[in-house]
């Protein structure tokens, strides 16, 4: 789904971020390119191994959603 679907469908369930407000199309579009749910830190062009502690989501489906 693309990032105004996830949106909608997020407001229809009733899902709403930490104030309370909808999630926008820009803030979904964040959390799918960020690196660090699949356990692996990043600061500039510094990236660490992964940390399976942190890890959210398996390297292979970052990697299918950022295609």
């Amino acid at each position: 789904l693309g990032a105004r679907k996830i949106s909608s469908e997020l407001a229809k369930r009733g899902i709403r971020n930490k104030k309370g407000k909808l999630f926008g199309q820009s803030t979904i579009n964040s959390i799918l390119d960020n690196i660090a749910y699949t356990g692996v830190l990043k600061s500039g062009d510094t990236i660490s191994k992964i940390h399976p502690h942190l890890q959210i989501i398996k390297p292979s489906i970052f990697e299918f959603v950022q295609r």
